[in-house]
């Protein structure tokens, strides 16, 4: 007896299990929402959904369910890709990607951007173009698009921003101020004896004592006010290079420690004095005291660039211009500035 004959569609080969569904067609992105169809990312599992725009829509959902992968790791990813695709290779570098989404499809997708869910720690090279990432943008405007003077060489994005090597000024080093120490900002009331902590620019934990302690080993007395030392004495407690390694006992006065070595006593441990003010160069000692000291000198307007790119306009506007008003307008510390 021949077998039975198979149906059209009994005779089809089954689909592998690997086999995926192209996607079917997506509605008109013009109904005003944003489609979205197949996406995985992390924990998301194949989930289609309509989202509306020109609306608050909150994503709600127990910890692990998929809310930041879908807002942030799809649709905010895919917008980004979509706008890297117009920008070119060499720009694509100076702005953090969050990388390709995985995904069967987005339609009715709009420019987006993304408000990060935690709070990141400023700087003092912290500013609202640097958060958001703006600044990127502006300088990439200014260095393809700019105005240059006669003469000068296009320059590149990286040198409008003063948190890099070419694009920081050398006298500021990109923060627009120059703060200088002085004796006075590190001892505010000179009153006060090295036991009780004259110097407020030193630890007040245990590496402070250790100071103080070798300090009385070296034959200073740390129980005298601040004031009554010799300057040469409390220059070279605030700014020396040197490094001397000292027996040290732990409490001791001047007299006990004279008396302890004397008698040959085993001290505690051999400590260093290594100096613990924010002196960058020992030259800094050299200049003068300013009022401003505590807040910093602020040079060449505090633009914190150099020359060449402070010359630069888009538009009939300098760099350092849109600079300054973007901080003001925005209420934003300028580099350099407490806030």
């Amino acid at each position: 007896m021949p077998p039975p004959t198979r149906s059209s569609k009994s005779a089809k080969a089954p689909a592998s299990p690997t086999e995926r569904q192209a996607p079917t067609a997506l509605p008109d992105p013009a109904d005003g929402c944003i489609h979205v169809r197949g996406a995985r990312e992390h924990n998301l599992k194949n989930v289609d959904v309509v989202i509306p725009r020109n609306a608050l829509v909150v994503f709600t959902g127990v910890s692990g369910s998929g809310k930041s992968s879908l807002a942030f790791g799809t649709l905010y990813a895919e917008a980004q890709r979509r706008y890297f695709e117009s920008v070119a290779p060499y720009a694509r570098r100076l702005i953090d990607q969050v990388g390709v989404p995985q995904v069967d499809a987005i339609d009715g997708l709009p420019p987006a951007v993304a408000l990060q869910q935690q709070r990141g720690t400023p700087t003092a090279r912290s500013s609202v173009g640097s958060v958001t990432t703006l600044s990127s943008l502006v300088r990439m405007l200014y260095s393809r698009a700019g105005a240059y003077p006669a003469h000068q060489p296009m320059l590149y994005a990286e040198d409008f921003s003063p948190n890099t090597p070419q694009g920081a000024c050398p006298h500021c080093h990109g923060l627009g101020r120059l703060y200088e120490v002085t004796e006075a900002s590190m001892v505010p009331d000179d009153s006060l004896t090295l036991r009780e902590r004259a110097v407020a620019a030193w630890p007040s934990a245990w590496q402070g004592q250790n100071l103080r302690d070798i300090l009385t080993t070296l034959g200073h007395d740390i129980d005298v006010p601040w004031r009554k030392l010799p300057k040469k004495t409390r220059d070279w407690i605030l700014f020396t290079d040197e490094q001397p390694t000292v027996p040290v006992y732990p409490g001791f006065t001047l007299e006990e420690v004279h008396r302890a070595r004397r008698a040959g006593q085993q001290p505690s441990y051999m400590g260093t004095f290594s100096r613990r003010t924010p002196v960058r160069d020992a030259d800094l000692r050299h200049q003068p005291e300013r009022d401003d000291e505590a807040q910093g000198l602020e040079v060449h307007g505090g633009h914190a660039l150099p020359r060449l790119p402070r010359q630069a306009a888009q538009a009939g506007v300098p760099v350092r211009h849109l600079l300054r008003a973007g901080y003001r307008r925005s209420g934003a510390p300028a580099p350099g500035r407490p806030g």
